[in-house]
């Protein structure tokens, strides 16, 4: 009887967070500090339809999966992965049994340096989403962004494989950041109605890129804030799906070393101030679009991009390097500076250039003086 009831429960509460509408707050600032952990061992409670789970560290190998029938976990407390443990959670979604972490105003999630959380089939959401579980009034508002503070992978390591991440943001958090030499591989995630800063944020002190530990890929970005930001160095495949809701992909300033593919068709906004740099050895490629409305924009706040001798930028087809500031005015930012011929391809009036000059044959902007440059610069 009590298996059957607490059936029943969890599938009234999942069908109930299927109606909820969620609204995204407005957000910006950095990624947040992380707040500070406690020396108290985390312990689970069994109330009637979750766990809330209590204290502050998890310092041995823990998994978070079905227990008692009991899929739903509640965290209001700063909880901070150790070195040398792994928390593994674990759902079932081809059985209808993903494992729902729910955080109160007050919970985050750190996974500290030689620590590692690994996620899979498992939904993390504010606590408001399942208001008839927690026993909230009617007049409580409904879950939305900025809800609760993320997960900061400082240093260690995250798998996150069919996951949905939603309704984080407070306190100018990202759902995920990963920081000083952190990495995480999300794969086939829902990331959506997330507020503060960029839902997930590649730091620039993130491992370097990895397809197989440090990457984003077939997951769908929709409705945050703000969506994803990754360093100039950091690769990115086209099999993400972003919503046309400010999902600008933000770009902050690493230098290039190594090869870097940019293969996705989105917006990249380099938002730094200073030189965004392609080192001896380094080389940026860019893949563009398919010609009218469908390329790829490199939006420059203020900065250069300078390509250092021996140094190298592939551009593929139909791509606008413009000024993140979409005006005609001039001198916006600081054009394309290749000092392996040591030309400079300059914006010019209007503050954009096509890369392409098919493109610029066969679509005519009257208003706009625009520069045709190689589309390969190196040559």
């Amino acid at each position: 009887m009590k298996k059957s009831l607490l059936k029943g429960l969890a599938a009234f509460a999942v069908m109930a967070a299927l109606m909820v509408s969620c609204t995204p707050a407005n957000g910006g600032g950095s990624g947040g500090s992380g707040g500070s952990s406690g020396t108290t061992e985390v312990t689970l409670e069994q109330k009637s339809y979750y766990y809330e789970v209590s204290g502050n560290n998890i310092s041995k190998n823990t998994t978070w999966d079905f227990s008692d029938e009991i899929t739903l976990y509640y965290i209001n407390t700063v909880i901070t992965v150790k070195k040398g443990a792994v928390l593994n959670i674990t759902g079932n979604k081809a059985e209808y049994h993903p494992i729902k972490i729910c955080f109160g105003p007050e919970g985050r999630l750190i996974v500290a340096e030689g620590a590692s959380i690994n996620a899979k089939d498992a939904s993390f959401y504010s606590y408001r989403q399942y208001k008839f579980v927690f026993d909230l009034p009617d007049d409580e508002p409904d879950a939305a962004a900025n809800d609760w503070q993320g997960m900061w992978i400082n240093g260690g390591s995250a798998t996150f494989t069919n996951c949905e991440i939603k309704n984080s943001g407070k306190n100018d958090t990202s759902a995920i950041l990963i920081e000083n030499g952190g990495k995480a591989r999300i794969e086939k995630c829902i990331i959506e109605e997330n507020g503060g800063t960029y839902a997930v944020r590649y730091g620039k002190t993130a491992a370097p890129y990895d397809a197989e530990t440090n990457s984003v890929s077939n997951s769908s970005f929709k409705n945050n804030v703000w969506g994803l930001s990754i360093p100039f160095n950091f690769s990115l495949d086209n099999t993400n799906i972003y919503s046309r809701n400010k999902e600008t992909l933000n770009v902050e300033n690493v230098p290039i070393t190594s090869n870097v593919n940019w293969d996705a068709i989105i917006h990249y906004n380099l938002c730094d101030s200073e030189d965004y740099v392609i080192k001896d050895g380094g080389c940026l490629t860019i893949k563009g679009g398919s010609g009218t409305w469908d390329l790829n924009n490199i939006e420059v706040a203020s900065a250069t991009i300078v390509i250092e001798e021996g140094g190298k930028l592939n551009v593929d087809n139909y791509i606008d390097f413009t000024s993140t500031a979409h005006s005609k005015d001039t001198d916006l930012w600081g054009g394309i500076r290749d000092e392996n011929t040591q030309k400079f391809y300059d914006s010019k009036t209007g503050g954009s250039f096509w890369i392409s000059f098919l493109y610029w044959e066969k679509k005519s902007h009257e208003d706009w003086e625009t520069v045709a440059i190689p589309s390969t610069l190196d040559e």
